[in-house]
């Protein structure tokens, strides 16, 4: 197979990946700049919900009139003991909903910091990649 070939698919390859990275980190930092509105909520019942072959946490909570139901990100627990002792420290903290319209709240807003670190380490292999081809390409070219 052809090296400029390989380099092309390559190139190409790791472009899908931090387009892929990219959209993520959009969607999610979109989502996360929505949710201007914030009110107090109070927790009406806590439980552990199976996922895969881990565990959640599930909050069903209400906030100004309004009832939702959450459940929490990633991390999950490997059993259910862990996300009970998780759950009852939980229990204790005050939470605050955070909500675009009140049908969509949530009660954990976090920046997708880690979306966000790996689409600037894919850009950094990509821009790596680029200055590589160049550099070969121009060795290639002076050595002829």
């Amino acid at each position: 197979m052809n090296p400029k070939r390989i380099q092309l698919l390559f190139l190409l390859g790791v472009s899908a990946i931090t387009l892929h990275f990219t959209i993520l980190f959009g969607k999610e930092c979109i989502h996360y700049l929505s949710l201007k509105n914030s009110a107090p909520a109070k927790v009406l019942q806590w439980e552990t919900i199976p996922i895969k072959k881990e565990f959640g946490i599930k909050a069903d909570f209400a906030f100004e009139g309004t009832q939702g139901s959450y459940i929490f990100p990633p991390p999950y627990f490997p059993n259910e003991w862990a996300a009970l002792s998780e759950l009852k420290l939980m229990a204790k903290m005050p939470w605050t909903a955070h909500y675009k319209s009140p049908e969509k709240a949530v009660l954990k807003k976090e920046f997708p910091w880690n979306l966000l670190i790996r689409a600037a380490i894919c850009y950094g292999v990509v821009i790596y990649f680029f200055n590589l081809k160049r550099r070969v390409n121009k060795d290639l070219l002076s050595s002829n």
